[in-house]
């Protein structure tokens, strides 16, 4: 994981026959990538149209169990004002046979050595199976739509 990005650009010109070299530095963040910056920008409208690269580094970071968003503040570029906080909640959720979700609850059921769920086991009952969501805040305030999804 890169600390910083630095991009540095070296040209050569030949000025009068003497070869002069520019530096040219760009303003230096501390994120792993653009990609899980781009993240904190799509994930609270779902990852609409145009949101690829974010959605697929959100899927990484969650297949090797990091977490969802990387740090606001390392996204930041150095040095700039940061006029707003934004940070974000994760948590479980059991969800329902109708698309509902029970923040909070795992769906948790008892099965036999054949496989056989044991009836009226389920807790919450009739659960379908447990999911995470993704909460975002900006300035302590809700942003955007609860996120849910499978590790």
């Amino acid at each position: 994981m890169r600390k910083s990005l630095l991009s540095v650009s070296l040209s050569a010109v030949v000025m009068s026959g003497l070869p002069i070299t520019t530096f040219t530095i760009s303003p230096t963040a501390y994120a792993a990538s653009d990609a899980d910056c781009s993240i904190w920008l799509c994930l609270p409208t779902g990852f609409p149209s145009g949101c690829g690269v974010a959605k697929n580094a959100f899927k990484k970071r969650i297949k090797k169990f990091k977490s969802p968003l990387p740090n606001f503040s390392s996204c930041l570029l150095k040095g700039s004002p940061q006029s707003s906080t934004m940070t974000h909640k994760e948590g479980v959720a059991a969800k329902m046979p109708d698309g509902s979700y029970r923040n909070g609850q795992r769906c948790v059921f008892d099965v036999d050595s054949s496989g056989n769920i044991y009836p009226f086991t389920w807790r919450p009952y009739g659960c379908v199976d447990t999911w995470y969501y993704v909460d975002i805040y900006m300035d302590g305030q809700a942003y955007g739509e609860k996120f849910y999804y499978q590790r």
